[in-house]
């Protein structure tokens, strides 16, 4: 009896340890796409709405209105759409994103906003991937 006990307390337990948060929509049904993959493959995502997973590396300091997540040495910057939500500063771990893909030309002063809102000293890159979202989904 006490063996039963157990595995339904790891089931439970387990169960609670990998649910996802989500922030913002709910998120629309479908596999996720690696951003790394997206990346790579730029064409055939950017302009379109889809759902892309990465790791978070970087959260907004200020607000939480937006997060980096990151594949494979491939990254993109997901900004809340509208400022709807936001999500916890503290945030990490895995992430899916449903929004649309867009690739961005920061202008100098915006790559040193973005810096500081990170709380780096250094600005971020001039060119990047961003998406657009409208829900974000996070483990």
């Amino acid at each position: 009896m006490s063996k039963k006990l157990f595995v339904f307390a790891c089931l439970v337990f387990f169960s609670i340890v990998v649910q996802a948060k989500n922030y913002g929509a709910d998120m629309p049904k479908g596999k996720a796409v690696d951003i790394a993959a997206a990346s790579k493959n730029t064409d055939a995502y950017v302009g379109k709405s889809a759902k892309f997973k990465g790791r978070i590396t970087q959260v907004c300091q200020m607000e939480g209105c937006w997060l980096v997540i990151e594949s494979n040495a491939q990254a993109a910057r997901i900004k809340t759409k509208d400022h709807a939500f936001v999500i916890p500063k503290d945030s990490k771990g895995e992430a899916v994103v449903f929004g649309e893909l867009k690739r961005v030309e920061l202008a100098p002063e915006a790559a040193k906003h973005l810096a500081e809102d990170a709380g780096q000293s250094e600005p971020v890159a001039s060119n990047e991937l961003q998406i657009i979202a409208t829900s974000i989904s996070i483990k």
